[in-house]
């Protein structure tokens, strides 16, 4: 009696050493297998992600589309923290859209603000259903401010311009695709180059300047000058009329210029100027008016002309006048 009683002690204890075994080692492998606790999130931030995506939309339209490669959601203040940017803000009718490209940025939902410190690179006018091409504008700048709500992009640093016929430089710009209206804020300079190689460019400067697109009009203030080859035109307020994104006319005010050739040399003023081009931005006529004054100097003699109206045809050949 006493031998079976050790018996069944020996086989209970068997038994839970045996189970016990079983139990650790399964506990244990399934340690060796269970995935690794993700890492606790820094102070101050709320969430994480890969390949964020971030949508606005007005009905059926669309008003915003914001990817990045990353993203931190901060808690203060409440916004985003992206990388790897790419920002597309919708024209009205959804057709077309303004393409915004930037490292990283920071976005806040509640306000629809979002802000780059670093380069920006903004492609306007992009057709919804296909890819950029070479003949849009682009800009590039710096600490720009976009309003996801009514698609407006602003800077006060250097701006670059880049566009089918030229390109320019500002000093602070805003940007609105509601009204296709382009705000160089100061220090304005744009170079157009003509529809061959071949072709002077002509460089535009002013104190500021605007670029509707709607109208194919660059308005200039508070001051214009206007420089190619020989010809430079300094004068007051100004508008140019592009016809194909190339200049055609130049209507301005208080404006005295001159075209200094070896053989002669040739100065104008008038209260009311207007300038011609042809298609391929050469000069073909300047009518001015109102106390309109010319003088021509030659090697030989200079005349002088007074009126109230005076008219310069230029003759457009070999790609000059």
């Amino acid at each position: 009696m006493r031998r079976t009683r050790w018996l069944v002690l020996a086989a209970i204890s068997f038994l839970v050493i045996a189970v016990g075994s079983t139990y650790f080692g399964r506990v244990a492998l399934q340690k060796k297998d269970a995935p690794r606790a993700p890492r606790p999130l820094p102070p101050g931030i709320d969430a994480t992600a890969e390949n964020w995506h971030f949508r606005k939309t007005d009905g059926n339209k669309p008003v915003a589309e914001i990817s990045a490669k990353s993203s931190r959601q901060i808690k203060e203040p409440s916004q985003f923290e992206l990388t790897g940017v790419e920002l597309h803000l919708f024209h009205k009718d959804g057709g077309e859209y303004d393409q915004i490209k930037s490292d990283k940025a920071e976005f806040d939902i509640a306000n629809g603000i979002m802000y780059s410190d670093g380069d920006v690179e903004i492609t306007m006018g992009v057709p919804a259903d296909q890819p950029p091409n070479g003949r849009l504008l682009k800009i590039k700048s710096s600490g720009v401010t976009f309003e996801t709500k009514t698609g407006k992009a602003s800077t006060d640093r250097m701006a670059a311009f880049t566009f089918q016929k030229g390109d320019g430089t500002a000093v602070g710009a805003e940007y609105d695709p509601n009204t296709g209206e382009l705000h160089m804020k100061s220090q304005v300079e744009l170079h157009w180059k003509g529809k061959t190689p071949d072709t002077k460019p002509m460089t535009i400067e002013s104190g500021e300047a605007v670029y509707k697109e709607r109208e194919a009009k660059v308005y200039l203030m508070p001051w214009s000058r206007l420089r190619r080859d020989t010809l430079t035109l300094d004068a007051g307020p100004a508008v140019v009329t592009l016809e194909d994104n190339v200049i055609r006319q130049v209507e301005t005010t208080a404006a005295h210029g001159v075209q200094n050739d070896p053989d002669r040399k040739v100065e104008y003023k008038a209260d009311q100027l207007h300038v011609e081009l042809d298609e391929d931005g050469v000069i073909t006529k300047i009518t001015g008016e109102q106390n309109a004054r010319l003088v021509e100097t030659a090697a030989t003699a200079q005349t002088t002309v007074t009126c109230d109206r005076v008219d310069l045809n230029f003759d457009a050949a070999q790609k000059d006048s």
